[in-house]
């Protein structure tokens, strides 16, 4: 036991002020689940405040909780510029080509998946956005606040920053590992498929040295789910 503790001691010693930091990041993932919640705008709004609003408080707390505060620390506490944690175009003909593939692939599956009563009761996450075509295309812009705020933080900050500690493969892992975690409570298949989705994601970032590109990916699935598990759900068909 003994060798075991002076083992772990000697590897949580050799960890930089940085890695402390980015492990320490996790912190801000509870506070983003718990007080930047929709339940917790709720109970700050009052019972009678609409699921937009609450949304809203949830994706604007996703942007700057996991966006914003990571980025901002690592780049005036510890002199890491954004483009090193891939807030950078990158290799954007490969990214191109990712998207392109990524679509062919992800439409069909998700068509599927949206027959799934769980995931037509979970998407879109307010019932609001569809009142009006207006109102749709603004939720879906609100979306994309929370969408960049998830890729700034799980395939730039998380995944470059500990990447050179790690490796790619590790860092890889433990992205995808938190990821997926943060998905419980969402429908099943969602949660299975965070695994496969986390990984690829995370390369794609790695290899194009860019987050946009699997931003662009997630949000066109998300955007996709919504639509046509709001149809289903209401019988309009396919």
């Amino acid at each position: 036991m003994s060798v075991v503790l002076r083992d772990l001691r000697a590897q949580l010693t050799s960890l930089s002020g940085r890695e402390w930091f980015l492990v320490g990041t996790l912190a801000l993932v509870v506070v983003w689940l718990y007080p930047g919640s929709p339940s917790a705008a709720r109970q700050l709004l009052g019972p009678a405040a609409l699921d937009w609003y609450c949304y809203l408080y949830y994706h604007v707390n996703a942007l700057v909780l996991l966006g914003v505060v990571p980025l901002a620390v690592m780049r005036f506490a510890f002199g890491v510029r954004p483009a090193q944690l891939g807030v950078a175009p990158g290799d954007w003909r490969w990214g191109l080509r990712f998207v392109a593939v990524s679509v062919v692939v992800v439409t069909p599956l998700v068509y599927a998946s949206s027959f799934d009563p769980a995931f037509q009761r979970e998407y879109p996450l307010t019932k609001l956005a569809g009142r009006s075509l207006g109102t749709w295309l603004l939720w879906e812009l609100t979306y994309l606040v929370y969408y960049v705020g998830w890729e700034l933080y799980f395939r730039g900050t998380l995944l470059f920053g500990l990447r050179d500690r790690f490796g790619t493969a590790g860092a890889l892992a433990f992205q995808t590992a938190v990821s997926t975690l943060v998905h419980i409570g969402k429908p099943f298949g969602e949660i299975l498929g965070a695994i496969p989705a986390g990984l690829l994601f995370g390369a794609a970032a790695l290899r194009s040295g860019s987050i946009f590109w699997p931003l662009l990916v997630h949000w066109y699935l998300g955007a996709l789910m919504d639509v046509l598990a709001f149809r289903h759900a209401a019988g309009l068909g396919p």
